[in-house]
């Protein structure tokens, strides 16, 4: 693991609730900052299926069909699910409730892109995608003589207590 030099030295204020330790975000230098406060999201891209105006879509397999843009909004071909492939805990809500404008071209229907959240974005428009996964803390930083790593965890978040932002970390080893 690599050591984090915190930004303020002496004791600091910190919180614990159960297992987990909150740290003021100030005392972690800006350029570790990121790792400590957007932990790596595991997210399923294999069989996305996106609902818009109560039919679901999935990303059009034959790539040799592009998007299309129109005025300042780009459209992206889609294909209707298959019921059966569908689960209903996989369906990726969209950015915009309510009835939705889209686009028929022969048999391809087009829908804006800007409706899909950004993590799912390249697989709807057919591009290879990498999702990195952390799995492993590789930061350590050293607060009062304890060793904390990140919690790559999403449902913690940040809390703030009197105008000062605490990031959620779990106590480590020594190393």
């Amino acid at each position: 693991m690599k050591s984090i030099t915190p930004t303020k030295s002496g004791k600091i204020n910190t919180i614990r609730v159960g297992k987990i330790t909150y740290i003021p975000a100030s005392v972690i230098p800006k350029s570790f900052r990121k790792v400590f406060t957007s932990p790596k999201r595991k997210v399923s891209l294999k069989n996305p299926v996106i609902s818009i105006n109560g039919a679901n879509f999935v990303p059009l397999k034959d790539k040799s069909i592009k998007p299309i843009k129109i005025e300042d909004t780009t459209y992206i071909p889609v294909e209707k699910a298959d019921p059966e492939q569908v689960s209903k805990s996989g369906i990726i809500v969209p950015k915009v409730q309510g009835k939705v404008e889209t686009i028929k071209i022969a048999n391809v229907t087009y829908i804006p892109l800007s409706l899909i959240p950004r993590v799912y974005r390249p697989v709807f428009r057919n591009k290879v995608v990498v999702i990195k996964v952390a799995n492993n803390a590789t930061h350590v930083i050293i607060v009062n003589g304890k060793n904390y790593v990140p919690v790559n965890n999403q449902t913690l978040r940040p809390v703030e207590i009197g105008g000062i932002k605490y990031l959620p970390v779990y106590k480590a080893p020594a190393h």
